[in-house]
């Protein structure tokens, strides 16, 4: 199994701080995320390129990302959040999107 990606502070406060967003896997193969929302709603990682759809609850928990293709591929969060912004950090790399590279 690949080595185990942290995931910190999916925060509807702090979310226009950079955060890790961009994940490596192999095709095929399991790779945890420890993720910390500290928002006291939803978020998600969704990318229906790599056919990823991990709802990110609040709290700390661990969720499984596998790809079954290879490529790379956009994920942002589908939960509305960011209004002030008109939702611009829930496109952007490095805040509530990214990628995940599968090979």
């Amino acid at each position: 199994m690949p080595p185990d990606a942290v995931v910190e502070r999916f925060d509807v406060f702090e979310h226009d701080a950079f955060t890790k967003t961009d994940f490596a896997v192999k095709v095929g193969q399991p790779l945890k995320l420890t993720i910390d929302n500290t928002d006291n709603q939803p978020h998600s990682i969704t990318s229906l390129g790599a056919g990823v759809n991990i709802i990110i609850q609040p709290g700390t928990h661990t969720y499984t990302l596998i790809v079954a293709k290879a490529g790379r591929f956009f994920w942002h969060c589908v939960f509305p959040c960011d209004s002030d912004a008109k939702g611009w950090a829930m496109q952007q790399p490095g805040y509530m999107g990214g990628y995940i590279t599968a090979s």
